[in-house]
Order: structure tokens, then sequence, then C-alpha cells
């Protein structure tokens, strides 16, 4: 008489699958493999960098950068000059230079009245390429045309908070109306939901993914492109982490994002079926600041 299968040998022949699925997907794809490390190679390059400036400043009270700098490479002579700086005073070891070849692809640009300094690379692996952070161009700005083409988008990393990033974007949404709706504004404001926002463009703290080092999210929008249901909007909520846990944060890339629905009159499909962007929206609320209500 046959006996079926024991429950460790079902477990130990699905594990097998699973290993020679993940060989598979190496195998088939290897070029997004290596195109996937370049870019992580950036980050971490962009995440030494930015850290050690961060420190020459509280050290310094100064910036390690001579001049401001308008975007132009890491290999530029602005660049190695503000590497050396950094170097000099032991904020980077001496081989951090060991990485000049892919300092040609960074770009750096220099905010002198909030310190800031940015550096941004447009990725090579489909992944990075459709990441919810590259929405940048070449200079650090939010890009509202990448939700349409990635083509020209570009991954921004630097000592300013994400957040403040899309909230600047959103600065002109309001319409100067807000005195005027205060009422409004109020009662809108109350209805807010911390981990699944029902607006794009909110930027919150959040420990639900803390265990990969994630402290804050923001939300971006897909528009009404068929993954809901008729009449909803499609949302992306992707976390990260402003401390040191950056890397931890963006490398746990199965769980660091989220998909979620909203309906009508969050939704609004018959105003906008595409993706919006943060000037679409009226701004107001604190604690996060986020958007109340739709402008157009």
């Amino acid at each position: 008489m046959s006996k079926g299968f024991s429950l460790i040998e079902v477990l130990i022949v699905l594990t097998i699958f699973a290993i020679l699925s993940i060989a598979i997907i190496v195998i088939l794809n290897p070029i997004e493999q290596i195109n996937r490390g370049r870019d992580i190679s950036l980050i971490q390059i962009s995440e030494t960098l930015s850290n050690a400036a961060s420190r020459y400043l509280i050290s310094q009270n100064k910036v390690p950068w001579n001049s401001s700098i308008q975007t132009t490479t890491l290999s530029s002579s602005q660049g190695q000059s503000l590497v050396a700086n950094i170097i000099s005073l032991g904020e980077l070891k001496q081989n951090f230079v060991a990485n000049n070849d892919k300092f040609e692809e960074l770009y750096i640009t220099t905010n002198e009245i909030n310190n800031e300094l940015l550096l941004c690379f447009q990725p090579h692996s489909k992944a990075y390429q459709q990441h919810p952070f590259t929405i940048f161009s070449q200079n650090g700005d939010f890009n509202p045309r990448c939700f349409e083409n990635r083509s020209e988008c570009y991954f921004c990393f630097g000592n300013y908070e994400l957040g403040n990033i899309v909230e600047n974007a959103g600065n002109g949404g309001s319409g100067g109306n807000e005195e005027s709706n205060m009422t409004e504004e109020e009662l809108l404001c109350r209805d807010f939901e911390p981990e699944y926002p029902k607006y794009p463009w909110t930027c919150n703290s959040s420990d639900k993914l803390i265990q990969y080092g994630c402290t804050n999210y923001c939300v971006a929008d897909k528009g009404c492109d068929g993954y809901c249901a008729i009449g909803q909007r499609h949302l992306i909520k992707s976390y990260y982490a402003t401390n040191s846990n950056v890397i931890q944060c963006l490398l746990a890339d199965d769980v660091n994002t989220e998909e979620y629905c909203v309906a009508d009159p969050f939704a609004r499909c018959d105003i906008k079926s595409y993706n919006s962007d943060p000037s679409d929206y009226a701004w107001g609320c604190t604690n996060p600041r986020r958007p109340y209500k739709w402008a157009i």
C-alpha cells in the first residue's frame, strides 16, 4: 500500500523549486542583475559621501565645498575638491577615491541656503528606473514628467528629507484659498489615515517596517491605470529611512513598497485619469503636511 508524502518531504521539494526558480531568473536576466548591482554601488557611494559631508558640516560649522556647485559630475574639479576637503579632515577614508570610475555618473548640486548636497544618477536597471524615488531631474528638482516617462529621470540622494522635496513641489497647489476655506480645510484634514493616506504626495513617519530600518514613507500616484476597480486611483507607498539604515531599507525592495486603491471623492478619475502631481491638490493639513482636496 503506497503512502503519501510527509510534510517534511513536501517542504524539501518546495524549497528546491524555489531555489531553482531564483536561479533561473538570474540566468535568464543576468544583465538586469549586473545593472542592479551598478545602481546599488552608486547609491552606496552617494550615502557614504552624503553622511561624510554632514559630519564635516557638524564638526567644522561650514560646508565642505568651496563655492556653490550648480550640477556637475563628481569627477569634475569641483567634485574632486569636495571629496578632497572631506578626506583632509578624516571624514572620508582615502580609499573612497577607488570608486572614481563611477564618479562620472554621479551629478552633484549644492544648496547654500539649506546646506544641502544632492547626488543624482540615472539608474541602469529596470528595477531602479521604476523605483518610486526615481522622480527627479539631474539637479535634484522634483520632475512630474517622470510618472509618464522615466527615460530622463534620476534617482537622487542627499542630506534632505524626501518629504520636503515633495512638499515644496506642491506649495503652489492651494490656489490662495486657504483662509476662505479654513472650515472646510479643518474638516477634511480630520479624515486622515496615517498608514494609508487617501491622497498621494503625503509623506509621514511609520514604524511598520522598522525591522528593515525604514522610518518614513511617501505616497505616489500611478493614476487610474486598471490596477484598481473602475473609478479608483492606484497609489503606491514607498518606505525609506532618514538615519543610518538608508541602504538596509532601500535593499528590502521585496517589502518596502505597498500598493493600494482609493475611491471617490479621493480618486476623481473623471478629473485626471493619469498620474497627478503635487500641484493638482490643495495643501494645508499639518502633522504631516499633506493635501486635503483636489485643486483642479
